[in-house]
């Protein structure tokens, strides 16, 4: 994977240090007892101008590699830079302290003086190079701090794409399972009921054909407002309390506040629903009883159940569950709360306002 150039990134970065690395170059000359502010202000654009140069050095020479995929290349790069960069500040420094005019007497401390090299001589090269090579360095591991954590949020960016990629198709897969399971079942419920309880059978396609609806709308979204998915779970309860009778039971205390205010990722409720039936054992003797309960101050919706498990548990136990959180960690907000205890099994959603993570 390529990572992208930040441009910007380096332009500003590059902004903000050249004034500090033309700050430190001009540090010597403040050790003059008479400090001649023509010197310090010429050095320090001399620092500034050689820092903004080895930016854009390094910089052209990181694009030029961007391009290629052979291995090795960035060894040559930083090679490249050093030599360069290294020749132009000797360069440079050669120039400047050779046409500048020598310090007035006495405005060093004795014994400094004779660091200064005297008019046309020139300055001893091993200063000039070290400083120049100090500078690029600093520069070069800028840049590969940069390019380091704008390959890292590429990655999890990437992968965050995967995963989502993943969740969708497992998602879809899981729907294609149940959707079939479930239209068989609820096929037969309607067929007995047509001879021998009409109305309730006209009561129970209407609700069957709303579920079917509703999947068909879902199949685009991934978050659906708090009473689209009430409604949805309402319908699945209501069928499903045809079929086990008094087995099942449920309760929903969610107040039109919270149902008009936030959403929530398609088919949660209903799956929290549906996994309680699917886990656990339901007769007239021992019924089964959901409760789905909204907490305005908190923005969460909880659905429990008393717990009374099956021996043996269908398979793909806890997939609904998993594939649940890892939306809501995909959509940046906090995952599920699971609690046991007390024979009672209850899992806590939050209500989101804003399906966007970043926000």
């Amino acid at each position: 994977m390529k990572a992208d150039i930040p441009y910007y990134r380096f332009l500003k970065l590059a902004l903000m240090t050249a004034p500090l690395f033309g700050m430190l170059g001009a540090v010597p000359a403040f050790a003059m007892e008479r400090p001649e502010y023509g010197r310090i202000l010429s050095g320090f654009a001399m620092v500034v101008g050689l820092s903004l140069l080895y930016w854009a050095l390094n910089i052209l020479l990181l694009r030029i590699v961007a391009g290629y995929s052979f291995s090795g290349l960035n060894s040559l790069r930083y090679l490249i830079s050093i030599v360069i960069s290294t020749l132009a500040g000797v360069l440079i420094f050669h120039w400047f302290f050779t046409n500048m005019k020598p310090p007035e007497p006495g405005s060093f401390p004795a014994g400094m003086l004779n660091r200064f090299p005297r008019p046309g001589s020139g300055p001893r090269l091993s200063m000039p190079a070290i400083q120049a090579l100090s500078i690029n360095i600093i520069i070069l591991v800028l840049i590969e701090m940069i390019m380091l954590k704008v390959r890292k949020q590429q990655i999890e960016h990437e992968n965050d794409r995967l995963r989502l990629t993943n969740l969708e198709a497992r998602h879809n897969q899981l729907k294609q399972q149940l959707h079939p399971h479930f239209l068989f079942n609820s096929l037969n419920t309607l067929k007995s009921l047509i001879k021998k309880k009409p109305d309730l059978a006209e009561d129970y396609l209407i609700r069957l054909s709303d579920l079917l609806r509703f999947s068909i709308y879902a199949n685009t979204e991934e978050v659906v407002p708090v009473a689209k998915e009430l409604e949805l779970c309402i319908n699945y309860l209501h069928m499903q309390q045809v079929r086990f009778g008094e087995a099942l039971t449920f309760s929903i205390d969610v107040s039109d506040t919270l149902q008009s205010g936030g959403k929530l990722p398609v088919y949660s409720i209903q799956l929290l629903a549906e996994n309680a039936i699917k886990h656990n054992t339901l007769t007239r003797e021992q019924p089964l009883h959901i409760r789905i309960k909204g907490e305005n101050g908190t923005g969460r919706i909880t659905v429990s159940n008393n717990m009374q498990p099956k021996l043996s548990i269908e398979d793909g136990n806890g997939v609904g569950l998993s594939n649940l959180a890892e939306r809501y960690r995909l959509l940046g907000k906090p995952g599920l709360e699971i609690s046991r205890g007390q024979g009672e099994f209850s899992v806590t959603i939050k209500v989101l306002t804003d399906e966007h993570p970043d926000n």
